[in-house]
């Protein structure tokens, strides 16, 4: 990667073909970064990795940014950046194009495909954050920290807020002895949230800015992110949410970029590159604030535990939404019986392209449509 054309250009493949969620995406850019093109050593791609991981973001367009910014600086960065974001990008916003226009002339055949589709992509969602859980939640404080977030996100306090005083009161609880009262009462200060629906192009740029200021650990959380400020404001219904998070599952690259899927449905071409660029400069700042002024920040001790926090406060909260979007979807014995089966595909076989259980909710939503129509 001698040229800004050659960052691009090995990004922009990575983009393209890298199906399956971050680990593949960080194992795409390792087996030809270290093992094929030896441009960088192994210790040398873990430990960017690892930093990599530590920042809001998408891991993986994270590393990417980093390993462009330590190629050819600023102007590598944004060329990563672009490369890697772009294959994703226009996809979403293909299937946007013709989502938008059968579903608004209701092209009633795909209809019990949607169905099926809509209550398998609740399982995974479901799935998913629960196994993300069980990675992340090592200790009781964790846990508690955990339980609390669930409790008052369920009562609509403000999500930002949990999040800071989640990393705030568990850095109190690990480093910090008689803590744990002071810890509880910091992360109870979270008021409730109030917010404008979007009325104008500069608004979605601004709430998807906010989006991507907060985008943590699972990929999934940008959807909880966009039910709480966009959902349930009434700008999206929660039916093309969901299918905004199955389409995404076919688009290889970044799960982030459905938001491109979103903006368009919200207000078109306009609103397509205003989403997109708006969830992008975010993350962008913050991967190059940690490959200049706060690179040291972020190996420390003491932001690894805050972010920890962090990072279980936004399991719980993507926990609540999906609850949520549970609650109004599954309506009926049909849909918890689809439930339950892709629920028990994915125990059964966890490694599973979750791919498979998008297909096998829509032809099972298929057949119970057509043998059990709806009244």
């Amino acid at each position: 990667m001698a040229t800004l054309f050659d960052i691009f250009w090995f990004f922009l493949k990575a983009g393209a073909f890298s199906f399956g969620g971050p680990n593949s995406h960080i194992k795409l850019m390792h087996d030809e970064l270290v093992v094929k093109k030896h441009l960088l050593t192994d210790d040398e791609f873990v430990r960017h990795k690892r930093q990599s991981n530590t920042l809001p973001g998408p891991p993986s367009l994270m590393l990417a940014m980093r390993i462009g910014y330590i190629r050819k600086g600023i102007l590598g960065q944004i060329a990563a950046l672009v490369g890697f974001a772009l294959p994703s990008a226009i996809l979403m916003l293909v299937i946007a194009l013709y989502y938008k226009q059968f579903v608004n002339e209701n092209f009633k055949m795909i209809d019990p495909f949607l169905y099926g589709i809509r209550t398998s992509v609740i399982a995974i969602l479901l799935f998913t954050t629960l196994v993300y859980c069980i990675r992340y939640i090592r200790d009781f404080k964790l846990l508690a920290i955990f339980l609390v977030v669930l409790a008052t996100s369920l009562a609509g306090l403000n999500i930002v807020l949990l999040l800071l005083l989640s990393g705030a009161a568990y850095t109190l609880l690990r480093q910090f002895s008689g803590a744990k009262k002071a810890a509880m009462l910091v992360l109870l200060q979270a008021q409730p949230q109030f917010v404008l629906p979007v009325l104008d192009n500069q608004k979605i740029f601004w709430i998807f800015m906010k989006i991507g200021s907060i985008i943590l650990g699972s990929g999934y959380f940008i959807f909880a992110l966009i039910k709480m400020d966009i959902v349930d404001n009434g700008i999206l219904p929660v039916s093309t949410l969901l299918d905004t998070v199955a389409f995404s599952l076919f688009v290889p690259g970044s799960i982030m970029m459905a938001v491109t899927f979103v903006g368009y449905i919200i207000n078109s071409w306009m609103g397509a590159l205003l989403a997109l660029s708006g969830v992008l400069v975010p993350v962008f700042i913050y991967s190059l604030l940690s490959s200049t002024v706060f690179s040291r920040l972020t190996l420390s001790k003491s932001y690894k535990i805050f972010f920890r926090g962090v990072l279980v406060a936004s399991l719980a909260i993507l926990i609540t939404a999906i609850f949520q979007l549970g609650y109004e979807t599954i309506v009926d014995i049909r849909q918890w019986i689809l439930f339950i089966i892709c629920m028990l595909i994915m125990l059964k076989w966890p490694k599973l392209n979750l791919l498979w259980i998008i297909i096998i909710g829509a032809n099972i939503g298929y057949i119970i449509l057509h043998f059990y129509p709806l009244q």
